[in-house]
C-alpha cells in the first residue's frame, strides 16, 4: 500500500476515534448528571422520611465530613 492509502487510513480512524470519544464524554456527562440527581432526590428523600418519623440525626452533614476526613487520611 502507498504511504498516502495509509495516511488516509489512519486520518480516517483518527475520525472515527474522535466521534467515540465524544459520544462515550457525552454519555458519561449523562450518567453523572443522572446520579447526581438520584444521590439529591435520595438525601431529600431520606431528610423527609427522618423528619415524619421523628427520628433525629446526629447532623448527617458533619458525619459525612468526618467520614470524608477518615477516608482522606488514610489514604
Amino acid at each position: 500500500r502507498s504511504y498516502s492509502d495509509q495516511l488516509t487510513d489512519t486520518k480516517k480512524r483518527l475520525r472515527e476515534s474522535q466521534h467515540d470519544l465524544k459520544e462515550l464524554e457525552e454519555k458519561y456527562k449523562r450518567y453523572s448528571d443522572a446520579l447526581y440527581r438520584v444521590r439529591s432526590e435520595s438525601r431529600a428523600t431520606l431528610d423527609h422520611l427522618t423528619h415524619v418519623l421523628g427520628i433525629k440525626e446526629k447532623q448527617p452533614s458533619q458525619a459525612r465530613k468526618s467520614e470524608d476526613e477518615t477516608k482522606k487520611n488514610s489514604a
